[in-house]
């Protein structure tokens, strides 16, 4: 459980989950496990220590030519609300709030630096 400001959640996206799956299990002994999307794809959950600490986001059929990068959620309380504020105090907005079954409210910006962040409102 995580409280507003900090860290909720690390996503590795990725167009080889099966090899970024084989090097961090090689490298500092994380296993997986599958779950299915709404959309039909397969979501890796990354366990360390019995817990969940990533998720690995197949980026195979992007038509983003992005290169394989983690991405960082930070925990907000009231989602739309502080988007709101993200966007009056410069903030370029890259993926509207929605809603992600079993995991909350989630958007995506683009901080006046550069820097790109999810935020999320977990359930």
């Amino acid at each position: 459980m995580t409280n507003h400001g900090e860290f909720n959640w690390h996503e590795l996206q990725t167009r080889d989950p099966q090899k970024a799956m084989t090097f961090y299990a090689d490298t500092v002994g994380w296993t997986f496990y599958p779950e299915q999307t709404p959309s039909g794809g397969v979501y890796w959950i990354a366990m360390a220590s019995g817990k969940p600490v990533a998720g690995i986001l197949n980026m195979e059929d992007a038509s983003d030519p992005i290169t394989d990068r983690w991405m960082i959620y930070i925990h907000v309380d009231g989602l739309d609300d502080a988007i709101e504020s993200a966007r009056n105090n410069g903030a370029a907005i890259l993926c509207e709030p929605r809603n992600v079954p079993g995991v909350g409210r989630v958007a995506v910006i683009r901080e006046p630096g550069g820097a790109e962040t999810g935020w999320v409102t977990p359930v």
